[in-house]
C-alpha cells in the first residue's frame, strides 16, 4: 500500500512539473521570449493602441528584439505639454544586446504582419553616432497613424473614388437593362468577324497588286532599257538626232528664225505707212 501511495506521488509530481514547464514554454515561445536572456525595459507613449497586445513583438528593422511588456494608461497630470495628447504607455522589454541600437532619435511605428493582420512595434534606429536612450528611457519619435487615420486624411478623395463607383453602377445597370449587353455582346462579335473579313481582303489585294506592280515594272524597265540602247547605239530618227551634229545643227537652223525675216518686217511696215498716206 504504502508502495502504491509513494508511486502515485511520484507521477504526481511528475506530472505537475511537466505542466508547469509547458505552461512556461507556452507563454514564453507566444511572447516571442528567448530564454536565458537579459531584457531591458523603455516606455513609449501612444494614442491608442491600434490592436497591440502584451506580448506583440517589437522588431528593430525588420530584426526581433523583444515584446511588449505591458500597456497602461499615464497620469498625464504632470505629463510635458507635447505629450499630453498621448495617453497610453506602452512599456516594452527589448534584449540587452540590442540596447545599443535604441537611440533616443530612434523612430517608432505600428505595423501589420501576417494574414491575420497582427499589430507590432517597428522601430527604426537613429543616425549613426546618435545618443542611446537610457535604459527605462521613453520613446518619443513616434508614428502613431494607421489606416484609418490615412482614410480620414483622404475622405474627399475617397468619396470622389465613391462617386465614380456609383456611375459606373448607373452605367453598368443601364447597360444591362432589356438585355443591351447581350445585344452589344453580339453586335461585337459580329462586327470583329466582319473586320477579320475585311482585314484578310486586303491582305490578298495588297498581295495581287503588289505582284502585278512588280511583274509591270520589271517589263517597263526592260523595254525602256532596249529603247535607250537603241538610241545610243544611234539607230532611228532619234538616235541619229542625238548623235549626229551636222543633222542636229540643220534641224536647229530649220526651227530657228529666218534671217529673211529681219529684212522682210521693215519693208512691210514702210509698205503699210505709203498706203495709209495715200488714202489719206
Amino acid at each position: 500500500m504504502e508502495n502504491t501511495n509513494s508511486n502515485n506521488l511520484r507521477v504526481g509530481i511528475f506530472v505537475t512539473i511537466g505542466l508547469v514547464i509547458f505552461m512556461i514554454s507556452v507563454v514564453l515561445i507566444g511572447g516571442d521570449k528567448v530564454f536565458f536572456k537579459k531584457y531591458n525595459s523603455y516606455s513609449i507613449y501612444i494614442k491608442q493602441t491600434q490592436g497591440l497586445l502584451p506580448g506583440s513583438v517589437v522588431s528593430l528593422s525588420g530584426i526581433n528584439i523583444g515584446n511588449i511588456k505591458e500597456i497602461r494608461f499615464r497620469d498625464l497630470s504632470q505629463a510635458s505639454e507635447s505629450s499630453k495628447n498621448l495617453p497610453l504607455e506602452i512599456v516594452i522589454d527589448v534584449v540587452s544586446d540590442f540596447s545599443t541600437q535604441i537611440t533616443k532619435n530612434a523612430s517608432v511605428s505600428i505595423k501589420t504582419q501576417g494574414a491575420l493582420g497582427d499589430k507590432f512595434v517597428y522601430i527604426v534606429p537613429g543616425e549613426p553616432g546618435s545618443e542611446i536612450l537610457p535604459v527605462g528611457g521613453v520613446l518619443m519619435n513616434v508614428d502613431s497613424s494607421d489606416f484609418l487615420d490615412a482614410l480620414s486624411e483622404r475622405s474627399d478623395d475617397i468619396s470622389k473614388i465613391g462617386d465614380v463607383i456609383a456611375e459606373l453602377h448607373k452605367l453598368l445597370v443601364n447597360i444591362n437593362a432589356d438585355g443591351r449587353s447581350a445585344s452589344i455582346v453580339t453586335n461585337l462579335d459580329s462586327a470583329t468577324k466582319k473586320i477579320d473579313l475585311l482585314i484578310s481582303d486586303l491582305r490578298q489585294l495588297t498581295s495581287d497588286v503588289r505582284g502585278t506592280k512588280d511583274e509591270g515594272l520589271k517589263s517597263t524597265i526592260v523595254k525602256l532599257n532596249s529603247i535607250l540602247t537603241k538610241i545610243d547605239n544611234g539607230k532611228g530618227s532619234l538616235g541619229a538626232l542625238i548623235n549626229d551634229p551636222i543633222l542636229h545643227d540643220k534641224l536647229s537652223k530649220l526651227l530657228g528664225e529666218s534671217p529673211r525675216k529681219k529684212f522682210l518686217k521693215p519693208i512691210i511696215r514702210e509698205t503699210i505707212k505709203t498706203n495709209d498716206h495715200y488714202q489719206e
